[in-house]
């Protein structure tokens, strides 16, 4: 039996397509191949099919549902007993749920992600034609706009934009390899016509560049930037990555770099059990596929290190209490300070600008990232910001003691929604956003919101004591104060726990790893994980500061403020290691990493002994 999902929902039995019913059947075998092998509750069944206010009779109807369906997939085989209790057979029953059984190779979705792996593993081994098959081979099994018949379904928006997403991501990745493969002049009309519909996807432009450049188009080449910088300028207020702008400096100077490279000879097949061999490989691919230029990494690398690391030593420049701090990535030196409100907290960036909660006098400052300027000043009357999060539209304030989120529209300037969220017990209160959502969590729980409807759905108590949130490698993570860190799958809410460095506050993902400040131990918790399942691997610890409170992960580092010596430390997150400290003074807080900057919050200094 075969399941299809990328384009119209179809299955395959044989030489036969099922019929498969109505729309609320057919969007039941959705949503259950969505997170096949996976029980899926009746009362979230309810909630996808029906929404916040289903009928009366409607876990009647799932029952009467799987039925229909567990019949037109197992035939004679759903009459007999085995076949009414779900014991054998496709579509199991489970305690409070279902779950719909697929092996390897059934489900379309299954065997793309599948050839995506295998074709990442031979790029990054240097293998561009086996790498550019995989790719192909992966991408042809979309048959057309995935699930279309259910976009006006709540349950299916987030996965299609999800998968829309996988597929661009996999055309990158075969541009990637057939660029490899010297076909830039073959690219370079199919590129154009992908960035008409996606201007803001720099590794797309970055591809152009290349293809244009290695065509002999080099005045053409620097149009693009010049395009791409201007798009960026004009509807974020942000400059291109780092990575597009050190493409265009290489254009300029026509450095060699830029040449192309042949393919390296096949790779020794590596003995089994090898794990930190395949970890490398993991890490190494998920490189290329994230710098945006990743037909240059090898050369990238060499350039981080002389660009981004040079002069990488502490700096004389104290900022003033109650502002923000500007770092330089390029240079590690400290740029500039804006002043903001009374003691600022958390600081984000994104939609456009970069924002300080004050905690004090519970504002909203909004910082323009080239000026380096407040433009604003929002009043949060009755809120204590604990936390913000830019981003899904929105700037989004958790406030824990009116066990509420707070949304400001970044267009208006003002506080636009309140939406109701766990009930909790005291400040802390933390709040991240991700995968299509905004997570909240808080003394008692974690809440996950939907931006679109303002709405929050809760789900169960994590560990003792959550500090701060964020989401990143599939998954939302939680550091708690009991040394753990909770992480939480988005689609089933699962979570397991994992021991870090005592008393863990911060934390961020990037460079295939989970980085948690630990306040207690003045060290960076390190959580290695894998790349497509965040599943654990390992962990190890790194010596930073003194006071560890907020890390942010970008511009070819992480980021830690070190609220007690007045510091902020780099680590290199290849090598793992502190490759520069910049002091900034009195108590830094909170730190974003944006718009070519890295942005630190500092407080005047607290008593002796006085922990945050």
């Amino acid at each position: 039996m075969h399941f299809r999902i990328l384009g119209p929902l179809e299955v395959e039995d044989g030489p036969q397509n099922l019929q498969l019913g109505g729309h609320q059947q057919r969007a039941l075998l959705a949503l259950l191949l969505l997170r096949a092998n996976e029980v899926v509750p009746v009362d979230e069944i309810v909630e996808d099919l029906w929404g916040a206010e289903p009928p009366a009779s409607a876990t009647k109807s799932v029952h009467a549902l799987i039925s229909k369906l567990r019949r037109r997939l197992e035939g004679d085989a759903a009459d007999n007993a085995n076949g009414e209790t779900g014991e054998n057979g496709v579509l199991l029953t489970r305690a409070h749920g279902y779950v719909l059984t697929v092996a390897d190779g059934e489900l379309d979705l299954h065997r793309f992600q599948s050839l995506m792996e295998e074709g990442g593993a031979a790029l990054a081994a240097g293998q561009a034609a086996e790498a550019a098959d995989r790719f192909r081979e992966g991408l042809a099994l979309w048959r057309g706009p995935p699930l279309a018949e259910f976009a006006y379904d709540s349950f299916a928006q987030i996965e299609i934009a999800r998968l829309e997403e996988l597929r661009l991501s996999g055309v990158e990745e075969r541009i990637e390899a057939e660029l490899a493969l010297g076909l830039h002049r073959e690219l370079i009309s199919e590129l154009e016509a992908l960035l008409s519909k996606n201007p803001l996807r720099e590794r797309l432009r970055g591809q152009l560049m290349l293809a244009l450049y290695r065509s002999g188009r080099q005045a053409q080449a620097l149009d693009a930037y010049r395009r791409a910088r201007r798009t960026l300028v004009d509807e974020l207020g942000i400059e291109p990555s780092p990575a597009l702008q050190r493409l265009e400096q290489a254009i300029l100077q026509q450095d060699e770099s830029l040449e192309l490279r042949r393919e390296l000879p096949p790779p020794v097949a590596a003995p089994a059990g090898k794990l930190a061999e395949v970890v490398e490989i993991h890490a190494t691919r998920r490189r290329l596929h994230w710098r945006g230029v990743a037909v240059l990494a090898a050369a990238a690398v060499a350039l981080i290190a002389l660009l981004a690391f040079r002069g990488g030593g502490g700096d004389s420049i104290v900022v003033r209490p109650n502002s923000v701090a500007v770092i330089d990535p390029k240079t590690n030196k400290l740029v500039a300070d804006v002043e903001v409100g009374k003691r600022p907290g958390p600081v984000d960036v994104g939609e456009g600008a970069v924002w300080v909660a004050n905690l004090d006098d519970s504002t909203l400052s909004r910082i323009n990232p080239r000026t380096r300027e407040v433009e604003r000043t929002i009043p949060m009357q009755h809120v204590f910001p604990s936390d913000i999060a830019a981003g899904e539209g929105g700037v989004w304030v958790s406030n824990g003691p009116d066990n509420s989120v707070v949304r400001v529209s970044p267009d208006a300037n003002e506080v636009v929604d309140t939406v109701a969220t766990n009930r909790c017990s005291g400040y802390d209160a933390a709040i991240a956003v991700g995968g299509g959502a905004v997570w909240f969590v808080c003394s008692i729980g974690i809440a996950q919101i939907d931006p679109g409807s303002n709405t929050a759905h809760r789900l169960r108590y994590l560990g003792l004591a959550p500090r701060a949130i964020t989401f990143g490698l599939g998954a939302v993570w939680v550091s708690n104060a009991d040394n753990t860190v909770s992480r939480v799958n988005p689609r089933t809410h699962l979570v397991d726990t994992l021991t870090v460095a005592r008393d863990p506050r911060g934390l961020d993902t990037g460079y295939g790893a989970v980085w948690v400040s630990a306040f207690g131990a003045d060290a960076i918790s390190r959580l290695a994980a894998a790349p497509e399942d965040g599943s654990r691997i390992g962990s190890e610890s790194i010596h930073v500061g003194d006071g560890p409170v907020d890390v942010a992960v970008g511009a070819g580092g992480v980021w830690i403020a070190n609220s007690r010596d007045g510091t902020v430390s780099r680590i290199d997150p290849q090598s793992n290691h502190v490759i520069a400290t910049i002091r900034v003074g009195h108590s830094p807080q909170g730190i974003a990493v944006g718009a070519g900057s890295v942005w630190v919050s500092v407080q005047a200094r607290e008593p002796a002994g006085l922990k945050r």
